[in-house]
């Protein structure tokens, strides 16, 4: 089975993008907004709100929370992982890091059936190298029906031929094989549990709290 991606292009990728704004590196194909998203959340238009505003760094961690929600919120598992890609940290452990992050979101989009990160995943397999992966993830992304429905840029003409000339008849054919049986691997949905509260935001107080901590016992007035 085609392996989605490989330990050197999770940790050491080279990709040639411009930069959109500090900590930041845009990725060719992406495209603002999104589609098929089952489940509105207002984390989502909060994340995309603080990305546009402030840019991916600020958003990440608003997007990571809605990402984890699970199924119903692919788009904003496929949004996280461009955001993470285009990120740069402090030192390059760190921007290995987010690299390793963003395309685990991405995959677990893909294989949701997300076109957008099906597409993202064949452009970053392609610039590290692996044109299986490169090949089998764009042979997905024309087969999904999302890219009709919801407009979505084609890659380039010459990508699966740029793809599949490094590549043996045995390797096209897995990369067909891949493409064709991808399993559909959704993240269990979060739902919470009966008599849940939400979490109060920062700054705000929960019900019957006094903002007083308590005291430890023994301890004198």
């Amino acid at each position: 089975m085609l392996k989605p991606f490989s330990t050197a292009f999770l940790v050491s990728l080279t990709v040639a993008c411009a930069s959109s704004g500090p900590g930041e590196r845009r990725p060719e194909g992406d495209r603002a907004g999104g589609a098929g998203q089952a489940r509105p959340a207002p984390a989502l238009a909060a994340a995309r709100k603080l990305k546009s505003e402030k840019g991916c760094a600020a958003a990440a961690p608003t997007y990571r929370v809605t990402a984890a929600m699970g199924e119903g919120f692919e788009v904003a598992q496929s949004e996280l992982g461009f955001c993470l890609l285009r990120m740069t940290g402090d030192t390059d452990a760190e921007t290995a890091l987010f690299e390793q992050e963003g395309v685990f979101w991405l995959t677990r989009a893909a294989y949701a059936g997300e076109a957008r990160a099906q597409r993202r995943l064949a452009e970053h397999a392609h610039a590290a190298g692996d044109d299986e992966a490169a090949l089998g993830w764009a042979l997905a992304f024309a087969a999904n029906s999302q890219t009709d429905l919801f407009s979505l840029s084609p890659l380039p003409g010459d990508f699966i031929a740029q793809a599949s000339a490094s590549l043996s008849d045995a390797q096209i054919e897995a990369a067909q094989q891949f493409a064709d049986r991808l399993p559909a691997i959704k993240m269990a949905g979060y739902t919470p549990t009966q008599g849940s509260r939400e979490r109060p935001q920062a700054g705000q107080r929960a019900a019957g709290q006094t903002g007083r901590r308590p005291r430890r016992a023994g301890l004198a007035n």
